[in-house]
């Protein structure tokens, strides 16, 4: 049969290079951006552990080739907006998309809901 799903091991972005990704211990908040002073304050137990250099890419080059119909769908810690600005011409070809964009801004420097939608 036809491969019909790709993994890729790296970071999604709007541009192709590297990124310091932030591993916290509660694993789910987890993120290339630094949770802000907010979060800190509410889940002090849940600060950054340590960080790691990761390889980032945009999805304009890993979807490149693929056919359709595509699902997309990202859970990316509050980088929804850099994800979909790196998707270029290929978010086209998308035929759903499904991304989690929280209300508040948990981490610095980062779009809120209405700036992504």
């Amino acid at each position: 049969g036809e491969d019909t799903v790709a993994v890729k091991s790296c970071a999604v972005g709007a541009e192709d290079g590297e990124i310091e990704f932030s591993i916290t211990t509660n694993a789910q908040n987890t993120s290339i951006h630094a949770p802000s002073d907010s979060v800190h304050d509410d889940l002090h137990h849940d600060g950054v552990e340590r960080t790691e250099k990761l390889q980032l890419k945009c999805l304009d080059g890993l979807l490149a080739g693929c056919d359709g119909p595509i699902l997309l769908q990202a859970d990316v810690q509050v980088s929804e907006l850099a994800v979909l600005k790196g998707a270029g011409d290929q978010l086209d070809d998308v035929s759903v998309i499904v991304i989690e964009c929280p209300n508040e801004r948990a981490y610095d420097g980062t779009a809120g809901f209405n700036d992504v939608y």
